[in-house]
This record gives C-alpha cells, structure tokens and sequence, in this order.
C-alpha cells in the first residue's frame, strides 16, 4: 500500500493517509529495523521496515513550513 515513497528517508516528512498524521522521519537502527519517527507536536514512535511498505504514506512538506 506504500503509494510510492519507497524506504524511508531520515528528514523527509510522509503524511500517514490511515491515520491522518504527519510524521518525520528521525533516524533508521539497521541491526533491528526500526524506522523512528515523530510527529511535528513531539509524539515518537517506531515503525518496523516491514511495516513501513505496507503503510498508506504519501510525501509531506514540513508542518511550520506550511503553517508560514
């Protein structure tokens, strides 16, 4: 279901479509295959790479960048 944004990338932003979120991505741990991310109000989680290709995500501009 990953409409096309491929592996994810540390700072690029990606809106969650399911969860009508958007998250940036701060760092990838090779050795467990956890992607971590954060929403722009401070919430961080992790999402297996696994899970990461079969999320509904769409690439996302900044969230204080749009709110200039």
């Amino acid at each position: 279901m990953n409409t096309g944004v491929g592996r994810a990338r540390v700072g690029q932003w990606y809106l969650r479509w399911d969860q009508g979120i958007i998250v940036c991505v701060t760092g990838y741990d090779e050795r467990t295959g956890m992607i971590r991310v954060q929403t722009a109000r401070g919430d961080a989680d992790e999402i297996p790479d696994e899970t990461w290709t079969v999320l509904p995500l769409g690439f996302a501009d900044c969230p204080s960048a749009v709110a200039q």
